[in-house]
């Protein structure tokens, strides 16, 4: 039984393993290229591992069972994995809806043709997970058989057995593995190595003052590998009972999130590419409403040039990097999007104000509607305003200015309506009453006609009296 650390800046861990050396590996054509140096202290996969949580229920892993164990061995693991959201099978092939594939004791060789397909694969953008096997020569890593142990074991050095010692890491607790040591053909960056141990050469399986002395021998190595990923560990650190001690969950749940960065980078870069085609599309919404579409192309083509940064991120193999990148513009989308339909707003209603004012003045040519023309003009020139904010990089301040266009429109609105109606009432009154005074003259017409013709018929009756006295002259 062996103690181990990883070795991390203040940080704490203990595993058991069986190490040593082994000669290097020969007859491997496949050739590892290293895009970029990856971080490999397994801190920053428990800051990282929020970032992919998002997406991370779409992950499939898949246990190769035709060449390692399948999934089945390891009930444990499994059920922490679906617990997580992943979904776990055991295939036969390689295939493109497989995330992360898992290989373990390599139980079948591989063809020349199933390296060819696994290397591209994993080029692709998938994530490999190799435990102790021969497969793990292709990447420049293999496991080793001569065991290992400490002087702090009693009884022996049995890798499967369990010891508690405190040692150097960043949880709360202590990592347990089992397994052997890594022998490495290239500078990869480990993720887990041997502290202090002696190779037990006459493997006797006891401690010996003729065992050489052993230090930092690799267990787990981690790398870049085109745009996927690929673990090698001669240590098997989550089978049976050692998940469930000490800290081994976290480690497991941390490893297989920074295997799914890849897969998540790749189908949130299509997610976005996809939101940017959304957000060129309201362009034509811009343009029904008679809006300036060319800011929105402008912006569009940033974003894609944004993108295509990413893509090369991806491709690179920094997919953290480009996670946190594409949550950003999407971000940026999103608000984006929101703007341009407040902007479509603002167009719109501004033009029903408009075109009411136009309905109004040819129907009510008595009202007078100067003063919401003029709001109508000023609006339009902060409405202007706004897509030179927005043409500026200044969205805050487009948007606000756009609330403040919008609350104008509703609040004219609302009084142009009960101007209009206010004034179609006086003018109705106002009608009414000439309508009235209209009546009035004309009974006081009648009134005096009628006066005037009583009047001169009672003058004419007079006058014909007068006419009838005959004077008779006197008889004599």
């Amino acid at each position: 039984m062996n103690e181990g650390v990883y070795e991390a800046p203040s940080t704490f861990l203990l595993f058991l393993t069986r190490a040593t050396k082994c000669p290097p590996v020969r007859g491997v054509e496949v050739i590892l290229i290293m895009r970029e140096r990856i971080v490999v202290l397994l801190a920053l996969l428990i800051l990282l591992a929020p970032v992919m949580a998002e997406s991370q229920g779409s992950i499939t892993v898949g246990f190769d069972k035709k060449h390692g164990l399948s999934s089945a061995k390891f009930p444990e693991l499994k059920k922490l994995l679906e617990s997580e959201g992943y979904i776990v099978k055991d295939v036969d092939t390689v295939s493109e809806d497989i995330d992360i594939l898992v290989i373990v004791n390599q139980t079948a060789p591989l063809s020349e043709g199933e390296i060819s397909q696994l290397d591209s694969y994993v080029r692709a953008g998938h994530s490999l997970l190799i435990v102790r096997n021969a497969v793990s020569a292709v990447f420049n890593a293999m496991s080793t058989d001569d065991p290992l142990c400490t002087i702090k074991v009693i009884g022996g050095c049995d890798p499967f057995e369990a010891t508690v010692n405190s040692t150097y890491f960043k949880y709360s607790r202590e990592v347990i593995v089992k397994g052997s040591s890594l022998s490495l053909s290239a500078n990869l960056p480990r993720f887990l190595i041997s502290k202090e141990v002696w190779i037990d050469r006459d493997k006797n399986g006891r401690f010996t003052e003729t065992d050489p002395r052993q230090s930092n021998l690799v267990l787990m190595v981690g790398q870049n590998y085109g745009m996927g990923r690929v673990v090698v560990s001669s240590v098997d650190f989550f089978s049976g009972a050692l998940l469930s001690q000490k800290d081994n969950k976290l480690f497991t749940k941390e490893l297989f999130s920074w295997l799914s960065s890849p897969s998540l980078a790749k189908r949130k870069y299509e997610e976005v590419r996809s939101k940017l085609s959304s957000f060129v599309n309201m362009k034509g919404d811009l343009d029904r409403v008679g809006g300036d579409s060319s800011t929105l192309l402008n912006v569009a083509s940033g974003i894609n040039k944004s993108l295509e940064s990413v893509k090369a991120m991806i491709d690179r193999g920094a997919s953290e990097e480009a996670l946190s990148q594409l949550e950003a513009i999407e971000r940026k989308i999103n608000d984006y999007m929101s703007f341009v339909s407040k902007l479509v707003v603002v167009e719109t209603k501004l033009s029903q104000f408009a075109s009411y004012l136009e309905e109004t003045r040819k129907s009510e040519p008595n009202i007078s509607l100067d003063k919401f023309y003029n709001e109508v003009s000023r609006l339009n020139s902060e409405k202007r305003a706004v897509y030179e904010k927005w043409s500026a990089g200044d969205l805050s301040g487009a948007n606000q200015t756009a609330n403040s266009i919008l609350n104008s429109i509703e609040n004219l609105s609302n009084e142009a309506k009960s101007y209009v109606t206010e004034q179609k009432e006086m003018i109705k009154r106002m009608e009414e009453e000439k309508q009235r005074n209209i009546m009035i003259a004309v009974i006081a017409v009648v009134i005096v006609v009628i006066a005037v013709a009583g009047f001169l018929i009672y003058k004419r009756r007079k006058e014909k009296e007068e006419v009838s006295i005959v004077i008779k002259p006197p008889t004599g």
